[in-house]
């Protein structure tokens, strides 16, 4: 399988046990516009770790490091120079002492071997072979990793044209029939099924035959030529369904999204957020129409392979209709929002709890806890998630078990834990900074009750139980007692 190495790496793929090869990680690292070095690892008879490096720049590839004899200058002109370039024979003797492409050219106009242009068509045709003459290798890995685009490397020419016309021409001259049917020999009397665009661009000719490919059942025994390399193709790019029951994966798929779609909102439907945006929602919406639109849907397939395309896209279609319009989507975000409050009745019931909630936490104010805890457990119990809540109502439990004698060390580590938590999200919540003054009172830790008093009364100087409790510790700092005096004003 093509394993997926996160960071380290976008693709790694065993050649000898996968149908994916470098005509799918070379066609993959060009759709995706990608920046970094593909690597191609195999071996032979003589060496056994033949590596090439191709570096690409946005999907575009910009120089090729290699030990393969077959990628040196010396085979490349040996083997393929056309008759006009027999005048470079003499230099192939000489290209030890030559350690670059630079080198090579500037030798070559240097003896006015060539001219400019005609050193840039064979220094093309010599990088073109390089990148595309590993296309069948089907033994050793291929693996890409991104580099930073500072860090790569380019030579003084590149491909002469568009790389998706290169790379379906050398596909044309690579890829024979005899080739081919080796390669679908274990596919040998089975169905197939296309139902999809071709990757590549086609001529007129080429699209012809591709169409007749996509409107019914056929056997790769019924193929050759063109029709092969086209199937090889779309077999490399996983585009085909094998099988006597070719449709069953897109009957799968189809049955699948119904299933999917019947509670789904429009968000789910297309598989967006709140978030998206306009073009990215109206790009899934195109997604599914190539996908599933009937009038897609190849000719030859059953009748209820067209009904279950045609479900999936009125649902689609509305969905799209929803979010496309701002008013409609408004309305669904509103329904959404009551859904997630749990409905009117959910409204009600929260609006009820709050109105008990905010007796309770007067009750607490007035040492009240038995009242208090009744109606924390009972009216507020829809508000169990809120972490205000939570905070009343452990502060409740561990007054409690602190006023009957009874071990509350427990309660009061959920009840620290609580505190420090709502200090940390809700800085305005000011109950939470009254109660750690308590509890550290209740320690004894009278600096540290201070300090939270103090805290309490800057964010809120109105809080006179705060301000009590300060003035009372402070009095018992500096041991001073309040004045007992009598009617007439007098110390008794």
């Amino acid at each position: 399988m093509i394993q997926n190495v996160g960071t380290v790496g976008l693709f790694s793929i065993d050649l000898s046990k996968e149908e994916k090869g470098l005509l799918w990680a070379l066609w993959e690292v060009f759709r995706r516009k990608e920046t970094g070095r593909l690597t191609i690892k195999t071996h032979s008879s003589s060496r056994s770790d033949l590596t090439k490096e191709i570096w690409f720049l946005a999907g575009e590839p910009m120089a090729i490091k290699s030990n393969w004899s077959q990628d040196s200058l010396r085979y490349f002109g040996v083997h393929h120079a056309e008759e006009n370039e027999k005048n470079l024979a003499k230099l192939w003797s000489e290209l030890d002492s030559l350690v670059s492409v630079d080198s090579f050219a500037q030798e070559v106009l240097k003896r006015g071997l060539m001219n400019p242009l005609e050193l840039q068509s064979f220094l093309q045709r010599f990088f073109r072979e390089r990148l595309f003459n590993a296309l069948n290798l089907r033994r050793g890995s291929v693996s890409f990793v991104p580099e930073e685009a500072a860090g790569i490397a380019s030579e003084v020419v590149r491909l002469e044209k568009p790389f998706e016309i290169e790379l379906w021409k050398q596909i044309l001259i690579r890829f024979d029939a005899p080739y081919c049917k080796s390669l679908f020999a274990k596919f040998s009397g089975k169905e197939f099924l296309i139902d999809c665009d071709f990757p590549l661009s086609l001529d007129p000719k080429e699209l012809r035959v591709w169409n007749q490919m996509r409107s019914k059942n056929l056997s790769v025994n019924s193929l050759d030529g063109l029709a092969l390399q086209l199937l090889m193709v779309a077999h490399e790019f996983n585009l085909v369904n094998w099988g006597g029951g070719s449709f069953t994966k897109l009957e799968s798929d189809l049955e699948s999204l119904i299933k999917k779609f019947e509670k789904a909102n429009a968000f789910e439907v297309l598989s967006v957020n709140e978030q998206t945006s306009d073009a990215e929602v109206k790009a899934k919406y195109l997604e599914y129409i190539k996908k599933y639109h009937p009038d897609r849907i190849a000719p030859n397939l059953p009748d209820q392979i067209r009904s279950l395309a045609e479900q999936i896209m009125s649902q689609v279609n509305e969905a799209f209709s929803i979010l496309s319009d701002s008013s409609k989507k408004q309305e669904l975000l509103d329904q959404i929002e009551l859904e997630r409050r749990g409905g009117i009745e959910g409204i009600t019931q929260r609006l009820k709890a709050e109105s008990a909630f905010d007796e309770a936490r007067r009750l607490l104010s007035k040492k009240s806890y038995p009242a208090a805890l009744k109606i924390l457990e009972g009216p507020c119990a829809p508000l169990a998630a809120d972490l205000d809540y939570q905070v009343e109502l452990s502060f409740a439990q561990y007054m409690m078990q602190k006023n009957t004698k009874l071990d509350s060390s427990s309660l009061r580590l959920k009840l620290n834990q609580l505190l420090d938590q709502i200090i940390r999200e809700r800085s305005d919540y000011v109950s939470a900074y009254y109660y750690k003054a308590l509890l550290y009172k209740l320690d004894s830790q009278t600096e540290k009750a201070l300090e939270y008093f103090d805290e309490v009364l800057r964010k809120n100087p109105q809080h006179q139980d705060a301000a009590a409790e300060a003035r009372l510790l402070r009095m018992r700092k500096t041991n001073e007692t309040p004045e007992k005096k009598s009617w007439f004003r007098k110390k008794t």
